[in-house]
């Protein structure tokens, strides 16, 4: 087998010119000069919903629906509430919300929606009931994950167990499936939001 050089390179290409210019009944010079125009076209357009075929979670893989003919979110059927009446900055900073890492997640015995949150604030572990038993179909698959909690409210006697904090979550109050809300990406437990 000969080494490959650039000059056998360039005698192949060469060679190679020469047998497709036969075929296509040019000269070399015409075809080189067809193979540059053709090289150097512009790219066809290619619709945006093919494009965002081929990323992962946001193609076929994505968690919500998408226009076929433009590759974009379709309307929500949900029509937002109404902004709730003006709080003062000083009423939000009252609230301690912290992130916490999911620990266990079980059933509070006689409750029909409630499970018992096992949740890591890094120098603390508290229980904290969250009304999530008819929302998922396991609500076990949320242990090992962070979310963002209230930590400050005063403990609260709900079927017969205490809750220290509530689970902040978006989607009930609106008839959607809740998703957990917290940090993009793994931060120490306790980190505070705000």
């Amino acid at each position: 087998m000969a080494q490959l050089t650039v000059r056998n390179l360039e005698a192949e290409i060469v060679q190679a010119l020469k047998i497709r210019a036969v075929e296509h009944g040019r000269s070399a010079e015409a075809e080189h000069r067809e193979i540059l125009r053709q090289a150097l076209r512009p790219a066809p357009a290619i619709p945006i919903k093919d494009h965002l075929l081929a990323i992962p979670n946001v193609g076929r893989d994505a968690d919500f629906a998408r226009d076929p003919d433009l590759g974009q979110p379709k309307e929500s059927p949900m029509t937002p509430a109404p902004i709730k009446q003006t709080a003062a900055f000083e009423d939000f900073q009252k609230l301690d919300l912290r992130v916490g890492t999911i620990v266990s997640v079980d059933d509070v015995p006689g409750s029909h929606k409630l499970v018992a949150l096992t949740v890591d604030f890094g120098d603390r572990t508290r229980t904290i009931l969250a009304g999530m038993k008819q929302e998922r179909d396991d609500p076990r698959e949320i242990e090992g994950q962070q979310a963002l909690f209230i930590v400050n409210l005063a403990p609260r006697k709900m079927a017969g167990m205490m809750s220290e904090g509530m689970l902040v979550d978006a989607g009930y109050e609106d008839g959607i499936t809740p998703v957990l809300l917290g940090p993009e990406k793994p931060i120490p437990d306790g980190t505070r939001a705000g």
